[in-house]
């Protein structure tokens, strides 16, 4: 158990594992183990990390199972004793939390932690991809890309990953070079519009990191509580 930035983290009575999922060719099966009723969670969320299902003791109880995790446009046949789980975007986030009852316990839930995998349809090979997806966001923070970087990043994840409310965003993001189709491409932008990105990258992260209020957290008892969290739709901060 450690403290952890990438994703919210209030409690530490869990051991975690996560992994990163590619869709876009074919799905991946999640088998979990029986847990003997102990409390887990196996959260997957889609590339703009809305929580879309929650495999665990609360939904599907603690027995073994199997989860077919398929992306937006899969279309075929799976095997029997797979239950389907669609994700809306190509690219999914898993996150799984067991329950730890102590120190003295950790070891346990660990042992059933390990026992959870990721594997292919035919359960005979690994999922796993060895060439990562984007270099730059490994060697990288997000905040520290250069605009050009940054914006090329992002139409890349974007064409990955399309949302159904692309369209009313399509005609803005064009004018200044952002294309599903074609991707994006600084070459073609003159010298004002680099200027407007280099300065809107900047900004775009000043504004988020003063944006607590408009979450309307409510604050009782010494704690900060925020609802509506995991499932963020179409709900962007506009400027």
């Amino acid at each position: 158990m450690q403290t952890c930035k990438d994703v919210v983290t209030p409690n530490v009575d869990t051991v975690y594992s996560s992994a990163w999922l590619d869709l876009s060719q074919n799905p991946v099966v999640l088998i979990v183990s029986d847990s003997n009723d102990r409390y887990y969670v196996a959260q997957i969320m889609d590339a703009y990390s809305n929580t879309f299902s929650s495999i665990g003791r609360r939904t599907t109880g603690t027995k073994a199972g199997k989860f077919a995790i398929v992306g937006p446009d899969w279309k075929g046949v799976l095997p029997s004793g797979l239950k389907e789980v669609k994700s809306p975007t190509n690219t999914a986030w898993l996150i799984i939390r067991v329950l730890s009852k102590g120190k003295d316990d950790e070891d346990e839930a660990l042992k059933i932690l390990n026992q959870f995998k990721l594997t292919s349809l035919d359960e005979k090979s690994s999922p796993h991809i060895i060439k990562p997806a984007n270099e730059l966001l490994l060697k990288n923070k997000v905040e520290d890309l250069n605009a050009m970087d940054f914006f090329k990043t992002m139409t890349d994840l974007m064409i990955l990953n399309p949302t159904t409310d692309y369209e009313s965003f399509e005609k803005q993001f064009e004018q200044i070079g952002i294309d599903r189709t074609y991707g994006f491409d600084a070459s073609k932008l003159d010298p004002d519009t680099i200027a407007g990105l280099n300065r809107a990258v900047k900004d775009a992260f000043e504004i988020i990191s003063s944006s607590l209020e408009e979450l309307n957290p409510r604050i009782s008892n010494g704690w900060m509580t925020i609802t509506g969290i995991g499932a963020y739709g179409d709900q962007y901060q506009k400027y």
